[in-house]
């Protein structure tokens, strides 16, 4: 029955693809659940806990397989779960919502090889609400690391050291910038190069 229930599942990605419009219209999500059921002639309760069990048990296997690569053990005594072939097509879904939950800007998994070539994090992102807003957020942390690398500096400069000099909250997380700003420019017009 598991496999039965997984082929046909995979046929309907507005059952896991949560990408597709098709998912968020509870209309067709129901009619792709009805041919789910006619194929296989299960009831619905026990097709849809059977199909959130394989799901949730893919998930843990993927997360365990990570794990033991991430620890060094390898993969060497390692048995994979006998339907992670089989359920291999929600791999895409399941990275994008890890990603997602670990706070990481995430892609569509259809629309990821079309912007492979875009730069810098925001310009990855696919237009959607909210874009404006993170490019507007992330040149204003960006501006504002630049100007207290600046002050940083002037101080320094001046030779009032930095005694009693507190860091902004922000400046150890955004340090990789540092090679690229050029704090000689009045108002850290260097930044003319990335924008």
């Amino acid at each position: 029955m598991e496999h039965k229930l997984i082929l046909a599942v995979s046929g309907f990605p507005s059952i896991y693809d949560t990408n597709a419009p098709s998912y968020r219209d509870l209309n067709m999500r129901a009619e792709s659940w009805r041919h789910v059921l006619e194929i296989i002639a299960v009831p619905e309760s026990e097709c849809r806990r059977k199909w959130k069990m394989l799901r949730d048990q893919h998930r843990r296997e993927r997360q365990r397989e990570k794990d033991r690569r991430e620890s060094g053990m390898g993969l060497s005594n390692y048995r994979p779960w006998r339907y992670s072939s089989s359920l291999a097509f929600l791999n895409p879904f399941i990275d994008a919502r890890a990603a997602a939950a670990a706070g990481l800007w995430t892609r569509s998994p259809r629309t990821q090889g079309a912007e492979a070539g875009a730069e810098g994090r925001c310009g990855a992102v696919p237009p959607q609400p909210g874009a404006g807003q993170c490019r507007r957020k992330w040149k204003m942390l960006r501006d504002q690391h630049c100007r207290e690398r600046q002050r940083e500096k002037d101080r320094r400069e001046s030779g009032m050291g930095l005694f009693n000099y507190r860091p902004w909250r922000h400046s150890s997380s955004l340090s990789f910038l540092n090679p690229f700003i050029d704090t000689t420019a009045a108002g850290c017009s260097g930044w003319a190069l990335y924008e």
